[in-house]
């Protein structure tokens, strides 16, 4: 009889060794989901705060434009604390891009084999986004059509204009570090068949064929922070449109790269397009894209000497 009760006294033991250990456990697992919820309320509170930070940031930027001792869009930053975060804007006019819609074989060259990785074919691939921008199914030499996409099991080219900059990571031979070093340099929006050297940032520049005194007379006013008169270049500048009395007229598209580094250790870049009405000063943003952090830094680096 003795180890009959010592055998239950133990079962009962055991039990309550067990209950306290499945306690502990529940508990351990609720603290780490509370402390999971916490981590997962303050990255969504760090993103809606980035969020909005950028919105002021880019109202902050269109203000400025124009304004006497302001910066002018051809990439030259803005630089400014808000809160607990610091910003850093720079507003591209749309005639200071490449358009992937326009530029001619030879720019589209020069691009990809200036910024692209050195391994890229980029004969093929310039080939290969007037292919897919064309209207016809018919490749050109180093080209790509639907028999070639089919063979690398990619959806057909569009053989229409590119209608977002996404687009041109689905074109036959890109991947995401082509796609990565030359998305920034590329507007779907502009007309130009040559960025207008008035609002190209600094490496896009590199790319035109500029007189050294057009080049230096550029980056000497940049300094100073004016802008060329349009008539000293008139083989590259598109006029806005203007009325009666000298106001400029229609919509004006910027692009803004904006980077943005918390003190919570986030860094966050995005690159919007803004269309600006002059005549009312309303603006409204479209085409939000998050980009890799400092991934369009290399566009406005100073290393082109006068």
């Amino acid at each position: 009889m003795p180890i009959k009760i010592h055998s239950q006294k133990g079962y009962i033991l055991l039990a309550v060794i067990s209950m306290l250990t499945i306690t502990s456990m529940v508990a351990a697992i609720a603290v780490s989901h509370a402390r999971l919820e916490a981590t997962l309320f303050r990255t969504a509170l760090d993103s809606s705060k980035v969020r909005a930070g950028i919105n002021t940031a880019i109202a902050r930027s269109v203000f400025f434009l124009g304004e006497q001792d302001g910066f002018t869009a051809n990439g030259l930053p803005l630089s400014f604390d808000l809160e607990d975060m610091s910003y850093k804007v720079r507003l591209v006019d749309d005639r200071g891009l490449l358009g992937l819609n326009s530029a001619d074989r030879e720019l589209l060259e020069k691009a990809i084999e200036q910024f692209a990785p050195l391994d890229t074919d980029s004969k093929s691939l310039a080939s290969a986004i007037l292919d897919w921008r064309d209207a016809d199914s018919d490749p050109r030499p180093f080209g790509a059509e639907a028999r070639a996409y089919s063979n690398q099991n990619l959806p057909p080219p569009a053989n229409r204009p590119f209608v977002h900059i996404a687009e041109l990571g689905r074109v036959a031979g890109m991947n995401r570090q082509i796609f990565a070093a030359i998305a920034p340099l590329f507007s779907v929006s502009t007309k130009l068949p040559s960025p207008d050297p008035q609002f190209a940032p600094l490496a896009i520049l590199e790319l035109l064929d500029l007189a050294p005194s057009e080049l230096s007379q550029i980056i000497s006013n940049r300094e100073n922070g004016q802008t060329l008169a349009p008539q000293t270049i008139d083989n590259f500048v598109s006029k806005p449109e203007t009325n009666t009395t000298g106001q400029q007229t229609g919509t004006i598209i910027y692009h803004a790269f904006v980077e943005v580094n918390t003190n919570t250790g986030i860094h966050r870049a995005e690159r919007l397009q803004v269309r600006l009405t002059p005549t009312t000063g309303h603006y409204d943003l479209y085409a939000r894209q998050v980009i890799n952090y400092g991934s369009s830094e290399y566009m406005f680096e100073e290393n082109i000497k006068p």
